[in-house]
């Protein structure tokens, strides 16, 4: 506790308010494809922004003012440091099983990685997954637990420093997404059942819907974002929404599976939470057109944009005026000025600095050049 003290201490006499103000209305104008003078840009980096070396992840996971001063250490102080729009903001750190966890699977983690979900093997226990009513067992799993203890404990520890409290926003867990959670509880038999078991393909994902919606109510009050519900922060910036669903196994699919067995689960979510946005690793472009009739749909956040044709990709989203996150570019094209003439609007930049010099150095020439 005394560490993470510490680092509030210093948070609390260094976040610049309107600098935070500035950062917030940037995104809504970026997000809303206004004319604007730069879209947002936030660094990462993999050098410690004040020398200071973060606990181990295992040592974290059941220790919220750990997990507390990681968040705090990697999210927010590095963009007190680079005056970024980094929207300051930290999130409760445990994995990808919030879902899975839930609905009884079995997690480990192993040496210092995040947690992995164990795919159930039975059939029967899978059927009751999919069957049984839904049930909240805070003890079975543990992270829905966990998850809220952390999240109660962020609150209270930053009500103690009024310009922490103002400014530093806690993210949404990660809730992965239908076909995510499916395969994560599985396995890669969900692959056969296209073909094999569509109707109980179709049920297991109207659980995960059902899951995922159970779980955003319960997570939502213990959250706060700046400019929900327009947008909510996930990963290190904001995104248009309330929420981002993670989709990363289905660019193994087909664009027409894609319409017939998960864009409709995509569909349901959205409709219900409001808006949001859907998250892919890979390259995913051949599955944009999709996405892009999904009505409540106002965000793409594509961590390797570098696999696809990110112009086309960019044209069709400003056509439905679909914001795109996570928009790498080179340190060059953010100096020249070329990033933001090729995506005057409607994105956000991610650049991920090697060292702390880098990341200094690219945040004041992207900065100056764009005033």
């Amino acid at each position: 506790m005394e560490r993470l003290k510490r680092l509030l201490d210093y948070l609390e006499e260094h976040i610049n308010p309107d600098h935070c103000c500035q950062v917030q209305d940037r995104y809504r104008r970026a997000l809303s494809f206004e004319t604007i003078c730069r879209p947002p840009l936030v660094i990462s980096c993999d050098e410690s922004p004040l020398g200071l070396r973060p606990f181990g992840y295992a040592e974290a996971f059941d220790n919220p003012a750990k997990m507390m001063f990681n968040q705090l250490l990697s999210q927010v102080a590095l963009g007190v440091k680079l005056r970024d729009d980094s929207p300051l903001a930290i999130r409760n750190d445990h994995g990808i099983i919030q879902v899975g966890a839930y609905l009884g699977g079995q997690w480990q983690i192993t040496e210092d990685n995040h947690p992995w979900m164990g795919h159930i093997e039975n059939r029967q226990q899978l059927e009751q997954v999919v069957f049984n009513p839904l049930r909240l067992d805070l003890e079975k799993g543990g992270i829905v637990r966990r998850s809220l203890e952390t999240l109660r404990f962020y609150r209270q520890t930053l009500s103690e420093y009024p310009i922490c409290r103002k400014s530093i926003q806690i993210s949404m867990p990660d809730l992965q997404g239908p076909f995510d959670n499916a395969h994560l509880l599985w396995g890669n038999e969900v692959f056969n059942a296209f073909y094999t078991e569509p109707g109980f393909l179709s049920a297991l994902m109207d659980r995960m819907v059902e899951a995922m919606l159970v779980l955003e109510k319960i997570y939502r009050p213990l959250t706060k974002d700046h400019l929900q519900p327009f947008g909510t922060t996930q990963h290190t910036y904001v995104i248009p929404g309330r929420l981002l669903i993670r989709d990363d196994t289905s660019i193994m699919v087909s664009p027409d599976m894609y319409r017939e067995f998960i864009g409709s689960h995509h569909a349901r979510l959205l409709k219900e939470v409001g808006r949001g946005s859907i998250h892919s690793c890979g390259n995913a472009q051949h599955l944009v057109d999709g996405m892009l009739e999904i009505p409540n749909m106002v965000g793409l956040d594509l961590s390797q944009p570098e696999l696809m044709d990110i112009e086309k990709v960019y044209k069709k989203c400003a056509s439905r005026q679909v914001s795109i996150t996570d928009l790498h570019r080179s340190a060059e094209d953010l100096i020249s000025g070329r990033a933001w003439k090729m995506f005057p609007t409607g994105v956000v930049f991610v650049y991920r600095a090697k060292t702390l010099q880098e990341a200094k150095g690219i945040t004041k020439a992207y900065f100056q050049n764009r005033k």
